[in-house]
């Protein structure tokens, strides 16, 4: 089972917010230890007051590495430039950024549980709105988008639209397994 509480549900979506700006805060600053530093303090609590931890465990491990895959193909194909140790050094995606997919992967059970089995929302949310994410990252210069708005609209809205997809599909999958 998952916390019921409607103050660790309030608090999951709020904390999750709070460490990702401040990942991108921490980027566009050059402060890369900002986002990890902050998401492993939440990790630490958020993993105190679940109840399944395998699951959770095994999930965000998921979606960590599939962020790692995509962000880092992005990088690799020069769709997308991160300020990170990471990008710098290894062409490899930034901490901050995979953390990010590992931090969202920790509200799905809970904040944003009511996605689950409803694959059409997550498909158009996907890409809808998490491409305005990557361009608000990009206003505050945590990333830089190297292709025209409209072109990347269209490829962000591409990736997270199937991304999200498979994120809410594994859940599903993983989650009637643990339960």
């Amino acid at each position: 089972m998952f916390v019921k509480s409607k103050y660790f549900l309030f608090l999951n979506v709020t904390f999750f917010y709070i460490y990702w700006w401040l990942c991108f805060i921490g980027a566009s600053n050059h402060s890369y230890y900002y986002g990890p530093i902050s998401v492993l303090v939440y990790f630490s609590i958020h993993f105190y007051f679940i109840k399944n931890k395998v699951l959770e465990f095994k999930y965000i491990s998921f979606c960590i590495i599939l962020g790692l895959l995509i962000e880092t193909l992005m990088l690799r194909m020069s769709f997308i430039s991160y300020n990170g140790l990471l990008s710098e050094k290894f062409s490899i995606a930034p901490i901050w950024i995979i953390l990010l997919w590992g931090g969202f992967g920790s509200t799905i059970f809970h904040s944003f549980k009511w996605i689950l089995k409803r694959y059409y929302v997550a498909f158009f949310l996907g890409g809808l709105v998490v491409p305005i994410f990557y361009f608000s990252a990009d206003k505050i210069g945590a990333i830089v988008v190297n292709e025209s708005f409209v072109n990347a609209y269209f490829i962000l809205a591409i990736v997270w639209s199937f991304a999200l997809l498979l994120l809410i599909y594994i859940a599903e999958r993983m989650q009637n397994k643990y339960l």
